[in-house]
């Protein structure tokens, strides 16, 4: 049996696309490098903004939250649209590899510090909620009950 022969312009367009990528990755990693500042100084305020904010660095980080996108990002100043954009994007180009950057980002901004008081008022047994989820209690019973409904189907 023979091994079939890769075409050498099908091998070139393939390491094209994988210096592309890294290319991109590495572009990512630095932007979020130049717009960290901009994160820790609206992680570390109280404004609406700083919220949406929260919600979306955590995700970002834990994958675990529910986090209305669209909602939180519009209306954004320049500046940090640009900084939750690069978030993202290095996020998207570097998965994992991200992480510690996001927690370096967090950690300057005492997040896990707010993350642990939030721990201190959760009753034992109960998983922390922090950030708290961008919805209203009936929001969230109403996604709870529709989450069920669909688990019977």
């Amino acid at each position: 049996m023979t091994t079939p022969s890769i075409p050498q312009s099908d091998l070139n367009d393939f390491a094209a696309t994988i210096r592309k990528g890294q290319d991109r990755a590495k572009s990512a990693a630095l932007l979020l490098d130049e717009v960290a500042p901009v994160l820790v100084k609206t992680l570390q305020g109280h404004s609406g903004q700083s919220e949406s904010v929260r919600q979306i660095i955590w995700s970002l980080y834990t994958g675990s939250h529910l986090v209305p996108l669209g909602f939180l990002v519009s209306g954004l100043d320049t500046d940090l649209a640009i900084a939750v954009a690069a978030a993202i994007t290095a996020r998207l180009f570097l998965g994992a590899d991200v992480e510690p950057k996001l927690k370096e980002i967090m950690s300057r901004a005492g997040e896990f510090e707010r993350f642990d008081q939030a721990a201190k008022l959760t009753p034992e047994g109960v998983r922390v909620q922090y950030p708290l989820p961008h919805a209203t209690a009936e929001e969230l019973r109403v996604l709870a009950e529709a989450v069920e409904r669909s688990k019977d189907n």
